[in-house]
This record gives structure tokens, C-alpha cells and sequence, in this order.
């Protein structure tokens, strides 16, 4: 698979725009780990590969056997914005009750988006709590 994936990932991410971080944190790996496959020190577990490929839009084929030249009008924006970036990020710090909250707030905005044809009010549900208070007691 070395010889298939040869400079394929610092290719999409540089394409991405992306740093090594960026795309690590993306994945949920050490940057150390990430540099290590794109550097073909080693090479990337299928669960990692799948993941990489879910964020490229690519099929796994296409991840690790496609010519790269094939993918050369890739851009970042068929990919993460810089707020996307941040948003995830924020997401992964939050503790699990944290991030049943935002699914719960984002379920909810989708439903009145879907029932009113448009965007929710900026006021959370009633079963949100209303304070920092209320989630700690």
C-alpha cells in the first residue's frame, strides 16, 4: 500500500489547506501519528483510512489507489471551513453531557427549520437548562 499512497496525503492536505494538527485533530490522532503516515514512516490503520476517506469524499479506492494527478481539482471547500474547524473542536473538548446538549440543540434547530421553512429562534428549547446552576446540581 506504500508504494499506492505515495504522497497522496500531504497532497490532499495541502489542498485542504490544512495543517498536520489541523487534519490530526480532524481525525482524533496525534499530530506525531499523522506526520508518521504522511511521511510513510508507517502505515495508516483501516479505521483511520475510512476516516480519512469520509472526510475526502473519497471512496476508500479512490484513497488509496486512485492516480493523484486524478484529484487534482480538489479544494478545500468541498471539505471543512475554518468555523466547521473550530466548531469540531470546541465539540471534541466538551464532556459527554456537553456534547448531548449540542446534538440536542442541533436537533432541535433542524426540526423547527423543517416545520417553519426557517431558521430556529435563538432561544433553546424549555428542557435546556437555564443556567450553569442547573446543569451542575
Amino acid at each position: 500500500m506504500k508504494q499506492q499512497m505515495k504522497g497522496r496525503l500531504r497532497i490532499l492536505r495541502r489542498q485542504a489547506n490544512l495543517t498536520q494538527l489541523q487534519l490530526a485533530e480532524i481525525l482524533n490522532i496525534e499530530r506525531a501519528t499523522y506526520s508518521n503516515y504522511e511521511n510513510e514512516n508507517r502505515t495508516p490503520p483501516l479505521d483511520v483510512l475510512i476516516r480519512l476517506a469520509d472526510f475526502y469524499h473519497l471512496t476508500l479506492d479512490s484513497l488509496v489507489r486512485t492516480d493523484i494527478s486524478e484529484l487534482a481539482g480538489f479544494s478545500r471547500s468541498d471539505l471543512i471551513s475554518p468555523d466547521e474547524l473550530s466548531v469540531l473542536t470546541a465539540f471534541r473538548a466538551l464532556s459527554p453531557s456537553g456534547r448531548r446538549m449540542v446534538l440536542q440543540f442541533i436537533s432541535y434547530t433542524e426540526e423547527v427549520d423543517l416545520f417553519t421553512g426557517r431558521s430556529a429562534p435563538l432561544q433553546p428549547p424549555s428542557s435546556f437548562p437555564d443556567s450553569l446552576s442547573q446543569i451542575t446540581s
